[in-house]
């Protein structure tokens, strides 16, 4: 049963390091579009959903639904920047990268209360 609990837990922080890299990533175009806003010409750019890039990443989920994952093959591409038909309306890209940097929070907070979790079963050993 502990061989079982330890893969879980080393699956769930290597999709919550993947969270982090995908908001990472997606703040990275929000603020790339905040740049452009002066542009008349510029278009939005926006990151493909994350569990899209996680289901492309060879990811693949057994009959019980559950994520059986390769490491390794998780990366987000230049294809998975879209580029939109509209254009870019500054406030709108600040209320997008308010709302990235809260799940970047919450997302880190969950890390540390995870982490913190470790160190207390570690140290009671």
């Amino acid at each position: 049963m502990l061989m079982g609990t330890s893969m879980l837990n080393n699956k769930l922080s290597i999709l919550m390091q993947q969270r982090a890299q995908w908001l990472s990533a997606k703040t990275q175009l929000t603020v790339e579009n905040i740049a452009n806003s002066d542009m008349k010409s510029a278009k939005r750019k926006e990151l493909s959903p994350f569990l899209s890039i996680l289901s492309r990443s060879q990811y693949a989920r057994t009959n019980t639904g559950r994520l059986l994952t390769d490491v390794k093959n998780f990366k987000i591409r230049p294809e998975d920047s879209i580029t939109t038909k509209d254009e870019i309306s500054r406030e709108q890209e600040m209320m997008l990268l308010t709302r990235a940097t809260a799940d970047h929070d919450g997302l880190m907070s969950i890390i540390k209360k995870f982490h913190q979790m470790y160190r207390t079963i570690l140290a009671k050993s």
